[in-house]
């Protein structure tokens, strides 16, 4: 269908690029995984993390993510373990589990044990195919092993091969080596891969007729099923699906692309579509990590991906979980973009313009067929809603029309109309860039006088810049004005988008550049940092530590300190600390209302009145423990009026009264457009301290900050961490217990409230139930952060650094203590027979917020003592058995065990009630009768006196335990001859074992032999 004599790409193949700009994803199990090397000590450091990465991003499943939409197995726990393959793939689930001794169950309840049973699994494999060692690539037998992939078919093999290779990439990224804490790999990954390095990894790659050489000339040869190019998509792999999973389009015309997750692997994905049972296909697979594409189904016939809507659409699969965006890359996405912009020009008509460019949502959203580029959620007849809620469209449609060429604006004022001029429509399938450019120091104002787009189809996009990854000021449509926009700099771009029909009269705006004389002056963001002398598990009162730094200098530095309640993230107001995310259905009964209709509306506190000139909600907080303190939210103002206005009251004595007595108030007027702030003395004030002008936008979200110093009476007014307003008080109010949010005839929309206090570079914090604490909860299970200590600071020239976050898990409480039985069995034994072993079980114990991390256990001649085995730990074993040759008749043993949980705390050490050493040197009466054996010390032969009546089995043990002899014995006396063995000096153990009766009724004799 499509020719390419010489195609040269660059396909983000040659580094492991998890995302440009973009960060790792936090590994909340580090220090699960940390404990399972310190068990595992054989396994190369970053194994383990490279496999839950590449399989899960690590995500710990539990069975309740979504089902792929082509029907691929489910993957669970953080290692990404198949338990149904459904006929196709490898349980590995159930191998791990047979190999460690952990129920599936157990692994997919607790990701510690899952983690831990891979593990065992590894090691076990590694010591059968007898590979030892620190290098991980020594290791690629015993991973493909445990990797749930077939391994059969070319095809298999490739994709296999492919999740190898992945897991080699993540061990050999700096970036990874240094955030999770494994050694600096350097691996030979051309020498690995050897042939079908190219085909992996290659970042620019020539493709002339048949042949493909890389960018030095050097030819690859397929192997595993990959062949040298895909047939419609060149920079693409070609590893064709099975014949059983599509079809014939029959003529049908191709018009439109469809988005898809996997929900699962990108190797997975590409085995599974050579499974006949699967009865599906895409035409292209994408991968997470660097963008790399195999095609599967030729783009003329129809792949089975989107139910009834097949016929006349293209498929692509892009590696991940909807529930992740972690795995939606800036590497992806550029892959996918390119991938499309080629389909695009491929002679089937599809307009690149008509891609969805609306919000994501996380369900079904049937669009028209106007849009021709959408998720598999946005077309009829469907159930699956990838690729769900966490994937860009907006960014998506601007990297697949990224040629556009904006229209510069240069003039230092005019008129600003949409294609149509003052009197006409814009037109359909428009994108259009208007780029203002104001002299050097300059800014902009755009003020819009009309404004009348198609309502959520046609969008404007005004960026605080030069193009469209800059700072965005906001996005409209209908009739929501942008109103007056002002710049923070000298470009401005507005971006026009308009769908396949229906058009308005668009808009009419006029625009001015203005010089400013004042020198911008230092614009370096200071830097914060947060560590703590106890991490990553807080069990009692610890010390954090900051750092900061800043080119001219930190001059203010704040902290805060929140907790976790039952998914609820606050803090302690009487320490100081003031937090609220608006979560739920509810207002938090912190809060107490005077007057106003307030209510959580999407997570949002909303004051809805619009009538009311003055609406009140307070919360109490103590702002008299720092010199300093930052007040922080996001807000907006809306509303029909004409006076609408809102803010904040701070420093608060009394918030019941209407102005609130005594209190500092910040005022943002939408309708006037200006910053105030007044002090209220005895419930009244007058002319604002401040007054200045401010472009408000109608629902438009504001950051606020205010930072207000009780010692010198100066604050602060930020919006958008930009510094808009300082002023000082010469008489300062310097104690506070309130503070409260205030509108004027509007409605007041308000989010993520926190409040901070001054700090010096290392602060204690105190842990435990109660106000008395900082942090007042504890973890609720092991994988859950329980608080967070935050750090936000300010230069000498008033830039604010971002704010940097340490979260903590917390545990002070103990594991339960165990109950420890002498035996193996669920019944304690008083009496052991053996002259060199001893064994113990006990209960689990129990820790809610933690974990258990294992047991330790000791033996002694007393409880507690150590003067037979000292403390050992021995994991989440809670049964050991004890080989000592050392035992001594007729001696009590003790043993001693503690638990340990995820947060290294220790139960109370329980000890057995003892087991006492019995072993008969010559005489030994039973329920039946007496057996006598001698001599004591033997040298060719013994003799057996049995008067019980029955026969025994006789088994002759040494001192190590080895089986040496056995015979029988008759009642009796019986004669033993040894005059053939060979037998070593020392100690040896004689059991009789009866051949009816009781079983436990065995006899046990101590010998010596003294040869000559």
């Amino acid at each position: 269908m499509k020719k390419f004599y010489i195609f040269i790409f660059s396909a983000f193949f040659g580094n492991f690029i998890y995302a440009q700009g973009e960060q790792l994803p936090e590994n909340n199990f580090q220090p699960q995984f940390e404990a399972v090397y310190q068990q595992f000590p054989g396994i190369p450091k970053g194994i383990l993390e490279a496999v839950a990465f590449t399989m899960t991003r690590f995500d710990h499943f539990d069975g309740s993510q979504a089902e792929s939409c082509i029907g691929l197995p489910k993957v669970y726990t953080v290692m990404g373990l198949t338990a149904d393959g459904k006929g196709y793939f490898r349980n590995n689930l159930t191998k791990v589990s047979q190999l460690s001794g952990i129920s599936p169950q157990e692994m997919i309840a607790h990701p510690y044990k899952a983690i831990w049973a891979y593990a065992k699994a590894f090691t076990v494999i590694a010591g059968q195919k007898n590979i030892s060692g620190k290098n991980p690539v020594s290791y690629l037998p015993v991973l493909t092993e445990l990797s749930e992939l077939p391994n059969s078919t070319n095809i298999d093999k490739f994709a296999l091969e492919s999740h190898l290779y992945q897991i080699m990439m993540f061990l050999n990224d700096p970036d990874a080596q240094i955030k999770y804490n494994f050694p600096k790999y350097n691996l030979p990954l051309s020498q690995i891969f050897s042939e079908n390095f190219d085909v992996l990894s290659s970042s620019h790659i020539i493709i002339r007729n048949n042949q493909i050489v890389n960018d030095q000339g050097q030819a690859y040869k397929p192997k595993g099923g990959a062949n040298n190019k895909s047939p419609d998509y060149p920079p693409a792999l070609w590893t064709p699906a099975a014949s059983c999973n599509y079809s014939s389009r029959n003529g049908t015309a191709i018009s439109a692309i469809t988005i898809h997750t996997v929900q699962g692997t990108y190797a997975g994905c590409i085995s599974w579509f050579q499974n006949c049972q699967a009865g599906v296909s895409a035409h292209y697979v994408i991968r997470s990590s660097d963008g790399q594409v195999t095609q599967m189904v030729l783009e003329a016939n129809k792949a089975w991906h989107v139910g009834s809507e097949n016929p006349y659409t293209i498929g692509y699969e892009h590696e991940g979980y909807v529930n992740n965006p972690s795995w939606y890359t800036t590497a992806m996405y550029q892959s996918s973009a390119n991938l499309t912009k080629d389909v695009c020009n491929s002679g089937y008509g599809i307009n690149r313009k008509r891609t969805f460019r609306g919000p994501a949502t996380s369900g079904l959203n049937t669009l028209g067929s106007c849009i021709r580029i959408k998720g598999h959620q946005h077309y009829p007849n469907q159930t699956h809603t990838d690729p769900g809620i966490n994937w860009n469209w907006n960014y998506y449609y601007k990297l697949i029309n990224d040629a556009d060429v904006p229209q510069v604006i240069t003039a230092n004022s005019g008129n600003f109309y949409d294609s149509g001029g003052p009197n006409g429509n814009y037109t359909d399938d428009e994108r259009k860039l208007y780029l203002f450019v104001a002299p050097t120091g300059s800014t902009i104002t755009l003020n819009f006088s009309s404004f009348n787009l198609e309502n959520n189809w046609d969008f404007m996009y005004i960026y605080d810049g030069n193009s469209v990854y800059a700072n965005l000021i906001g996005t409209y449509t209908g009739t929501n004005s942008p109103g007056t926009i002002t710049t923070t700099g000298n470009s401005l771009l507005v971006e026009f988008t308009s769908d396949c029909n229906t058009t308005s009269t668009g808009w009419a705006a006029s625009w001015t550049f203005s010089n400013s004389s004042t020198s911008p002056g230092d614009t370096i963001k200071p830097t914060t940092s947060v560590s703590s002398s106890m991490f990553p598990w807080i069990t009692g009162n610890f010390t954090v530590n900051f750092t900061d730094n800043d080119n001219i200098g930190v001059e203010k530095a704040f902290y805060q300190i929140i907790d976790n309640n039952a998914g609820d993230w606050r803090a302690n107001a009487s320490k100081g600390f003031f937090s609220d995310n608006f979560d739920g259905n509810t207002i938090h009964s912190d809060w107490s209302t005077v007057s106003g209709t307030w209510n959580i509306n999407n997570n949002y506190l909303v004051q809805s009145d619009e009538n009311l000139s003055n609406t009140n909600i307070y919360a109490y907080l103590n702002q008299n423990l720092s010199n300093r303190y930052l007040y922080h939210w996001q807000g907006k103002i809306e509303g029909s009026g004409t006076n609408r206005r809102a803010g904040f009251h701070y420093f608060c004595d009394s918030a019941q009264y209407p102005n609130r007595k005594n209190s500092y108030f910040v005022w943002f007027r939408l309708d006037n457009d200006k910053i105030q702030l007044y002090k209220v003395v005895n419930d009244n004030f007058g002319s604002p301290v401040i007054d200045i002008p401010y472009n408000f936008n109608q629902g438009q979200w504001y950051d606020f900050k205010v930072i207000y110093d009780r010692i010198l009476g100066k604050h602060w007014i930020y919006i958008n961490d930009q510094l808009e307003a300082t002023w000082t008080d010469a008489s300062p109010i310097q104690n506070g217990n309130y503070i409260s949010f205030r509108s004027g005839n509007s409605i007041y929309t308000v989010n993520n409230l926190k409040v901070y206090r001054s700090r010096y570079p290392q602060v204690n914090v105190s842990v435990g139930p109660g106000n008395n604490n900082d942090i007042r909860y504890q973890s609720s299970n092991p994988t859950t952060y329980a608080a967070k200590v935050k750090s936000i600071v300010m230069d000498s020239a008033a830039n604010l650094s971002t704010i940097y976050a340490l979260d903590l898990y917390v545990d002070w409480t103990p594991p339960t203590d165990v109950y420890v039985i002498d035996g193996t069995g669920s019944n304690d034994i008083d009496t052991s027979y053996s002259i060199n072993q001893l064994s113990a079980n006990w209960s689990n114990s129990q820790d809610p917020n933690s974990g258990i991390a294992g047991y330790y256990f000791c033996v002694g001649t007393t409880p507690g003592d150590t003067d037979v085995v000292g403390w050992s730990y021995i994991w989440a074993q809670n049964s050991v058995t004890v080989n000592n040759n050392n035992l001594v008749p007729n001696q009590l043993y003790y043993f001693t065990v503690k638990a340990e949980n995820g947060a290294g705390l220790f139960s109370n050490t329980q000890s057995s009630d003892g087991q006492l050493i019995v072993i008969n040197t010559g005489v030994e009466s039973s329920n039946f009768g007496q057996v006598m054996v001698y001599p004591t010390y033997f040298e060719s032969n013994i003799t057996v006196n049995n008067q019980t009546g029955l026969s025994f089995n006789a088994q002759l043990f040494d001192a190590q335990g080895k089986l040496v002899d056995s015979f029988k014995v008759i009642p009796g006396t019986n004669q033993i001859n040894f005059v053939n063995r060979q037998f070593s000096n020392g100690l040896y153990i004689l059991h009789l074992i009866p051949l009816s009766g009781d079983k436990a009724d065995n006899i046990q004799f101590k010998l010596f032999y003294n040869g000559k």
